[in-house]
């Protein structure tokens, strides 16, 4: 093996903690700070082994050693170049947005971009409101509507990649929380603060140059947290603060079905099409899967986590879901089972991330989750062994949605500083942990940050010895 000496002052360990630490959960302790610095040998060498300690954890986690900060401490990159590592690359920055992200939805086969902003600052939506209000009152309005949130809609220009020009934007006079794009019906759905859904239709025949308000009601008696258009029975599925699940039609315009789902505030919908289930998470970790053919709940799912669930990934063909809590970042994976058998889902395992979870992300090409946070941080975490192997740290705030091309390897992520990142994936990581086999370098298994179990995975998780290593019961 190769050697090289290092040296290093506590105040440099210190810093690098405190830069992992950004990142990184479960740090190791580092030794404690001294208010003198240790002059006799025996304090200098409990120090000194406890550096070592210290150092030693980190470099056993792959997370850790793939961080550009302990990289560049140890100097891999000069002194020891077989531990080559391929991080994540900033493809594109779009920095031209007014206010914060709230989402967005990429059509890439329609080069569309929509993007749902709002207005993050508090005082200026109070000042907002109030114009709103007086220009209401002295019937005013050609200039009504002091923008709070608003949809935008971009198309991509040919001139590079992820380069877009803006085709119109429609403004609301209240915050604007949640959206979806349904392609085939050509429509976008818009759940809004003050518990209203907007639909509006966009003109393909003009190239989506043209939109036109469809329906506009107040559906909900507080905040919209999800919405969806099922174009095939002509309606929106919607569900709020209020602990309802409704459902309205485009052409009447009118409620047809109407469920509380719980006791708790709702926060998150997921709809799988093809089965006519619904996932609805709450602020009580828990999940409920709906029939919404004939509206009713089919199971509920206990997490038996702390707090709310604001971010959930499903995998309809292998029937799995992905749950994160944004109180404490437990991650569960859940086996569904068929439809029909929901009573039998069983927790397959857990991880532990950071706290304030808002976004995740499942690839079942690379066995990948993508869990973004309130501090702007992406983990990218191997499903099968149940550890991070990267951290990103975006440019965008607080993280508020995401989405992951298979094809292009592009994850991009938005966030309330005006801003959407686009990462490009490496095809392969080139783990640092490497053995020789036959003149190829292949992974090896490394420790895991939490303790072993094992489950029998299906399909795209298949039955190597490995499978959910590193997972929690």
């Amino acid at each position: 093996g190769q050697a090289w000496t290092l040296e290093k002052g506590f105040r440099e360990f210190d810093c690098l903690h405190h830069a992992l630490s950004r990142k990184l959960n479960d740090m190791p302790k580092l030794p404690s700070k001294t208010f003198l610095p240790p002059v006799r040998a025996e304090p200098l060498n409990k120090r000194r082994e406890g550096l070592e300690i210290y150092l030693q954890a980190l470099v056993e986690r792959k997370d850790a050693l793939n961080s550009e900060e302990l990289r560049n401490f140890l100097l891999l990159d000069i002194y020891y170049e077989d531990l080559v590592f391929n991080p994540p690359r900033l493809a594109k920055v779009l920095n031209k947005f007014p206010v914060g992200l709230r989402g967005f939805n990429w059509d890439k086969e329609n080069n569309l971009l929509f993007t749902l902003i709002s207005d993050m600052s508090v005082y200026s939506r109070i000042d907002s409101y109030l114009t709103n209000w007086q220009l209401k009152m002295e019937k005013d309005l050609e200039n009504f509507t002091s923008m709070i949130g608003a949809l935008e809609c971009y198309i991509a220009t040919g001139e590079g990649p992820f380069e877009f020009e803006r085709l119109w934007l429609k403004p609301f006079d209240t915050q604007s929380i949640c959206m979806h794009w349904d392609e085939k019906s050509s429509q976008v759905c818009v759940g809004l603060d003050n518990g209203e859904i907007s639909v509006l239709f966009v003109d393909r025949d003009m190239n989506f140059k043209n939109s036109t308000e469809v329906l506009r009601e107040k559906v909900h008696k507080a905040r919209v947290m999800g919405v969806y258009i099922d174009n095939s029975r002509d309606c929106v599925y919607s569900i709020g603060l209020d602990k309802k699940l409704i459902m309205t039609k485009l052409t009447s315009k009118e409620i047809f079905s109407e469920k509380y789902v719980g006791e708790h505030p709702l926060t998150h919908m997921t709809i799988d099409r093809i089965t006519r289930r619904a996932f609805i998470a709450n602020k009580a970790h828990k999940v409920y899967i709906c029939d919404i053919t004939h509206p009713h709940i089919i199971h509920c799912l206990d997490l038996k986590c702390g707090g709310e669930i604001r971010a959930m990934e499903l995998d309809p063909r292998n029937n799995f879901l992905f749950t994160a809590s944004y109180t404490d970042g437990i991650i569960n994976l859940w086996d569904l089972e068929r439809p029909g058998r929901e009573k039998y889902a069983r927790l397959l395992g857990t991880l532990a991330g950071r706290p304030k979870v808002r976004v995740l992300k499942w690839s079942p090409s690379r066995n990948e989750i993508y869990v973004g946070s309130d501090d702007g941080t992406v983990t990218i975490w191997d499903v099968k062994k149940g550890e991070s192997i990267y951290v990103i740290q975006t440019k965008v705030g607080e993280i508020t949605e995401m989405a992951y091309d298979e094809q292009l390897r592009i994850l991009i992520v938005s966030g309330k500083e005006r801003q959407i990142n686009f990462w490009e994936l490496p095809m392969q990581w080139k783990s640092k942990f490497l053995k020789e086999d036959d003149g190829e370098k292949v992974p090896t298994k490394s420790s895991s940050m939490l303790p072993t179990t094992q489950e029998q995975l299906h399909s795209t998780l298949d039955s190597d010895e490995d499978d959910l290593h590193g997972w929690s019961r």
